[in-house]
């Protein structure tokens, strides 16, 4: 059964007495929007989880130095050459999966019409060529050991109010957790103690 980070009780239990997360006198602090989470929506930085890198410019709300991620054009188009190997029995296994996570196989008329558009000045086209193994390795979302929580998930674990969890990350008291468009993200572990 999983245990409270902060004090190390077990979560059916509660909290211990002395648990240093506890809001001041205990009592659900009255849900309301305060001057503070209005700035903190305002003024929250943009972070892509996944990537751990800021999208666009960070707003200052992250103890370093603003920095600004460049991406590719959005306007250009990427087309993927695939090199299928003739004796990997997986590979018509692993383009389903691929399709079904969003990527699309074209046909020799989606191809000319693309040329066509391209050749009018209408689109921007990239192309690329690597292995099926390669492009799945690329496209493959991390694996996350360590998953992330919204605040309404901290709260109802925790047994505190959503503001109140707010406010905990305010200060600094979940190690990991990061601002993700305006919202916070708390790492698991910053939570619960492993079993």
């Amino acid at each position: 059964m999983a245990r409270f980070r902060c004090c190390g009780n077990h979560s059916t239990a509660g909290h211990a007495a002395t648990c240093s997360m506890k809001p001041p006198d205990y009592q659900r602090p009255v849900v309301t929007q305060t001057e503070d989470d209005r700035r903190e929506r305002e003024t929250g930085c943009q972070f892509d989880i996944l990537r751990f890198q800021h999208i666009g410019e960070c707003k200052g709300t992250c103890d370093e130095e603003p920095e600004t991620i460049q991406f590719q054009d959005p306007n250009t188009l990427v087309i993927v050459l695939v090199e299928i190997d003739p004796n990997d029995e997986q590979a018509e296994q692993k383009l389903k999966e691929l399709e079904r996570r969003g990527f699309r196989r074209l046909s020799e008329n989606d191809l000319r019409n693309l040329v066509e558009l391209h050749e009018r000045g209408e689109v921007q086209l990239r192309v690329e060529s690597m292995t099926l193994d390669q492009f799945e390795e690329k496209t493959r979302a991390p694996e996350i050991d360590d998953p992330y929580l919204s605040i309404s998930q901290c709260a109802d674990i925790l047994g505190f109010s959503k503001s109140w969890v707010r406010e905990l990350c305010r200060r600094g008291r979940f190690e990991g957790a990061i601002k993700l468009i305006g919202k916070w993200a708390v790492p698991q572990s910053a939570v619960l103690l492993p079993d």
